[in-house]
């Protein structure tokens, strides 16, 4: 166990991770937007080279992560790969999720029933990451009951407050035109929230870990 001070510090770092690595992504991403407006790169390259800004989000977050537990655990690099490949799957249901939703919902549903689909998203995002993350940690802590359940309460929560933020528009083109309007800090800021507040609540519990005495095991 480590002190109360070095713990809120260890809850700082580790709720910062989660959004320092939505910032430095979105960076990596407007430089990609960049250099395909320069080169002028086909639609589908595009889409292409958004999507490794997304792993690379994936797999900086695993790192950071690593970096902090490394404080407390002995643990090895698994974390960093089981959490970049748990983030990549998790934005299966979230896809499948919106298609359903553009399919099936009018063009103005609903507020609630926007809220509702990304709380759903948000569930089913947490308990992915949550259970592929638990089954390092339960090898490592005897308090990693909680774990799963944060992660969907902080993931539920992110994502319904990001579809709150989103929704007050007649559509989401709507949103895009706005958000172009606005420039595109405004899109940064809610995926921050969204990926900041997972990481507020998975930290609660990061900083009171009790290590198992495996003998190396």
């Amino acid at each position: 166990m480590i002190s109360n001070q070095s713990s809120e510090k260890l809850w700082g770092w580790w709720a910062m991770a989660h959004g320092g690595s939505v910032y430095v992504a979105y960076v990596f991403w407007l430089l990609i937007e960049e250099g395909c407006q320069a080169y002028s790169c086909g639609q589908d390259i595009n889409r292409l080279l958004g999507g490794f800004s997304f792993i690379f989000f994936a797999s900086l977050l695993g790192t950071l992560q690593l970096f902090i537990l490394r404080q407390v655990l002995d643990i090895n690099y698994s974390w960093s790969l089981v959490t970049g490949l748990s983030v990549i799957f998790a934005l299966f249901p979230i896809a499948v999720i919106s298609l359903i939703a553009n399919s099936e919902l009018p063009e103005i549903a609903p507020y609630s029933i926007h809220i509702l689909r990304m709380l759903i998203a948000g569930s089913i995002c947490g308990s992915i990451i949550g259970f592929m993350q638990w089954g390092i940690l339960r090898k490592k802590v005897s308090n990693s009951g909680k774990w799963i359940l944060l992660n969907i309460i902080g993931y539920s929560l992110g994502l319904g407050i990001f579809g709150w933020m989103i929704y007050p528009y007649s559509s989401f083109q709507d949103f895009i035109h706005r958000v172009e309007m606005l420039k595109e800090n405004s899109i940064l800021v809610m995926i921050f929230i969204a990926i900041l507040l997972p990481g507020v609540f998975t930290g609660s519990i990061v900083n009171s870990f009790e290590p198992i005495d495996n003998n190396g095991v």
